[in-house]
């Protein structure tokens, strides 16, 4: 794989193991029906865009996707996954000899493309698989959409380099992705923490779980409680990336004493991770891997925002300790200030989450431009699914003073991304007509 995808195909069979088996509902695929549809998609991706083209591709089932994926690589095209297309299309980006491009979230803004070669993606589901202890014997549940990379990367072909069988657990109903959980004998469970939550609510009596894996946001401590009491012998791992790196940075599993302290752990093979602060005290997390992204694609202004001391920004705040282990406090724009005091929005979000929120968003509104209604000074705002108000005077046996929020907003059900995380930019357009209300003394 050390010459770039144009210059030669790529054959899929490089990627899985032999073992290697798909399953949702009735439908099995082995490793080699899933090579075979590969070749066979091939000449329609030939049809496509030329040579360096990034193609998006069909990601909806995990055998097609692998199928697409692989008919790209041997058409050398730059395979982008989406979900909700019935037929390759040339993407409006430039072209590339990489051997896939991801797509942020677009959470918190406009989405941008970090492109990979294929060896960074080989070595990052190699990783992955290895550090889980991923095995032929494993059944791997398949439960987030297949255009991002925790899953196309951090489960799917994880799951194919190391022999593990894939069960298509996804569902947009908690019940039926459980019932499949249970059907399929899953062993390993892997989500972002709103949907494992989910999942425990409905019961996965009966299912000889071995691990458990959380990503994609903060692991919650009452859940990570949760779900060693609901499941003892299960080995839950906190994990920690972004997609930049492909995806993953850190993992820390439950047998390990930091787990209980909030570590995402120490960094996985092949990945550094230091701090921006020279002394070692709370900073930028940066990393540096051979499984990074090359940077984004088309946009050398953010590629090189990206850099920072010689290594990738994660945008995260955090500490390492003297151990090594990794601790993320909160976000490189979390810190903002009320009335001349410094509040981190993540410890309000987790002050809620103490007291009872399945989730919450914090954030500073600023005044108005013709500042109606909302005074002269930023409206710190506290926005929270839960299935009862939070008091006050709850929250401030958690948070000193002047991070208690001026105003907040219960709601049954945030608005989340198909990924599971929430919608920060939905949720943010409730706070400026609550900045506008009076205050709610709870």
């Amino acid at each position: 794989m050390g010459r770039s995808l144009v210059e030669r195909a790529v054959n899929l069979d490089a990627f899985l193991h032999p073992a290697f088996e798909v399953r949702a509902g009735e439908r099995t695929w082995d490793a080699r029906a899933v090579a075979h549809e590969a070749r066979a998609r091939a000449s329609a991706i030939e049809r496509v865009g030329g040579r360096g083209s990034v193609v998006e591709i069909p990601a909806d089932d995990p055998a097609s996707t692998l199928a697409w994926l692989g008919a790209a690589w041997a058409a050398g095209r730059a395979p982008l996954a989406r979900a909700g297309l019935e037929a390759p299309r040339v993407a409006s980006l430039p072209e590339t000899d990489a051997g896939l491009v991801l797509h942020t979230s677009g959470s918190t803004g406009v989405p941008k493309y970090p492109e990979f070669t294929l060896d960074a993606v080989a070595r990052s589901a190699q990783r992955i698989a290895a550090y889980l202890g991923l095995s032929l014997r494993d059944r791997v549940a398949l439960l987030q959409p297949l255009e991002h990379g925790y899953t196309l990367v951090g489960q799917l072909l994880a799951s194919a380099v190391a022999g593990a069988t894939l069960v298509c657990a996804r569902s947009p109903y908690p019940d039926e992705r459980a019932e499949r959980i249970v059907e399929g004998k899953v062993t390993v469970l892997s989500g972002v923490p709103f949907v494992l939550r989910e999942l425990v609510d409905f019961g996965l009596e009966g299912c000889p779980l071995r691990v458990i894996g959380s990503a994609g946001a903060a692991l919650p401590a009452p859940l990570a409680e949760r779900l060693l009491a609901e499941f003892p012998g299960v080995v839950v791992w906190n994990q920690y990336g972004c997609t930049e790196a492909g995806p993953r940075l850190a993992a820390c599993p439950s047998t390990d004493a930091a787990f209980a302290r909030g570590s995402v752990g120490r960094p996985i093979a092949g990945v550094t991770l230091s701090t921006s602060n020279d002394s070692g005290a709370e900073g930028e997390l940066l990393f540096t891997t051979d499984a990074a992204m090359r940077g984004y694609l088309g946009n050398p202004a953010a590629t090189e925002a990206a850099r920072a001391f010689g290594a990738w920004r994660t945008g995260d705040v955090g500490r390492i300790d003297a151990d090594g282990y990794v601790y993320v406090t909160g976000r490189t724009d979390d810190i903002v200030k009320v009335r001349g005091l410094k509040v981190s929005l993540c410890a309000v979000q987790s002050a809620a989450e103490r007291c009872g929120a399945v989730a919450a968003l914090a954030t500073l509104v600023e005044p108005s431009p013709d500042g109606a209604g909302v005074g002269e000074e930023p409206c710190l705002c506290l926005v929270y699914e839960a299935p009862a108000d939070i008091p006050r005077a709850a929250l401030a046996e958690h948070l000193p003073i002047e991070a208690l929020p001026s105003r907040s907003l219960r709601v049954e059900r945030l608005p989340r991304l198909p990924n599971g995380k929430l919608d920060r930019q939905a949720i943010r357009s409730f706070t400026r007509p609550l900045a506008r209300a009076r205050l709610l003394r709870t």
